[in-house]
């Protein structure tokens, strides 16, 4: 009939013949040497092949047929038998295993489009990260579950310092390789040297849109989403992560944190993108957190709050680079002895725009420079 075919005469032969290979069909006698051809058809319905099976019994009852359905038989059979009858069932349960294979590959098929799809709709196709809309998605839902558990989460916006310059410079498609270079960075390209940056699984990266990037970061206070810039700021600036084909990485970062600066996702928007703002307008190539407080306290406007972070952020570069810090020291003294056993080093800046040093380590967290100070 064109069938190549395996004959085993028990149930041992059987299962080795099953192991050895796959087929398409197994007929079965219900009752052999060393035990039953059910126990042949339970395991090849346990089995991650598709082989259909028809069993064949000589005695033919209610309770033996149920027995044979229950593990998926495609037929039953009771002998003696027509050959013709048993031809046509063959042809017949070949024929509904090439229909289910050929539904299997139309639903794989389809759902491999459909995972295409769904990934051009989510995707930039240059850097490969979430696009902006996916972006908008992915943070009202992480603004939802940070609401709800209330662990707060940061936010990041950054864009590449003198971008335009550089494409005009080197033209697109050096501007479009350092675009496709941060995008890796940021989807860990930077494990592979001794850098220091590090997104976690949870952290969620996008192309903002242009040459503005945007990092979505739960779980994660301001403080610590601003020594996260500053690392990702070291990384881009290093020719051992970004190489030596390329002209050097500044970036300009804005923080913002919910529930602390902002309580929904317009408003965290606004608020990175207001520190992102003040980072370049305080001179680019720096990380500046949003501080809700300047604006409660003083009254100010949000443009008059990122004017007066701009000036202490300048003030505190100042301050580190020149060493524009005074030290004063209190003695602790034993006062039955009434002599001084220890002394404590108060430090007081130099600078106009830094009232104290309260001031001095506010502006460190905000701008990811604590390293820095001390």
């Amino acid at each position: 009939r064109g069938f190549e075919e395996e004959a085993a005469p028990s149930v041992a032969e059987a299962h080795r013949a099953i192991e050895a290979r796959a087929f398409d069909l197994a007929i079965l006698d219900k009752n052999l040497p060393d035990g039953s051809g059910i126990e042949i058809a339970r395991a090849i319905a346990s089995s991650p092949s598709d082989t259909k099976v028809i069993v064949l019994t000589g005695y033919a009852n209610l309770p033996s047929a149920v027995e044979a359905l229950k593990v998926g038989v495609a037929d039953y059979i009771s002998k003696p038998f027509d050959l013709d009858d048993l031809v046509a069932r063959v042809s017949h349960v070949m024929g509904l295993l090439d229909l289910e294979r050929a539904n299997h590959a139309l639903t794989e098929e389809l759902q491999s489009k459909n995972a295409f799809l769904e990934k051009l709709a989510t995707k930039d196709p240059l850097t490969r990260l979430s696009n902006h809309a996916h972006f908008q998605e992915c943070l009202q839902r992480e603004l939802v579950r940070a609401a709800r558990t209330g662990r707060g989460l940061s936010l990041m916006l950054f864009d590449i310092d003198n971008f335009k310059e550089i494409n005009d410079a080197h033209g697109h498609p050096v501007g479009d390789a350092i675009l496709k270079r941060v995008a890796a960075i940021l989807l860990g390209a930077a494990r592979k040297s001794d850098q220091s940056f590090r997104l976690r699984e949870a952290d969620i990266p996008a192309r903002y849109g242009g040459d503005e990037f945007a990092v979505i970061l739960p779980d994660t206070p301001e403080v610590g989403a601003a020594v996260l810039a500053e690392r990702l700021r070291a990384c881009l600036g290093s020719r051992e992560v970004v190489g030596t084909e390329l002209p050097a990485m500044r970036i300009s970062v804005g923080l913002a944190s919910f529930p602390e600066d902002a309580k929904d996702r317009a408003e965290i928007l606004r608020c990175a993108d207001g520190a992102m703002y003040a980072a370049k307008r305080s001179g680019r190539n720096r990380t500046v957190a949003y501080s809700v407080g300047l604006e409660r306290v003083a009254g100010l406007t949000a443009r008059e709050a990122a004017d007066r972070e701009i000036a202490m952020i300048r003030a505190l570069d100042e301050c580190i680079e020149e060493d524009r810090f005074r030290f004063v020291y209190q003695p602790i003294v034993d006062a039955e002895a009434w002599r001084p056993f220890a002394y404590e080093a108060l430090m007081r800046p130099q600078h106009d725009a830094l009232e104290g040093p309260l001031e001095v380590v506010h502006a460190a967290e905000r701008a990811g420079r604590v390293h820095a100070l001390g």
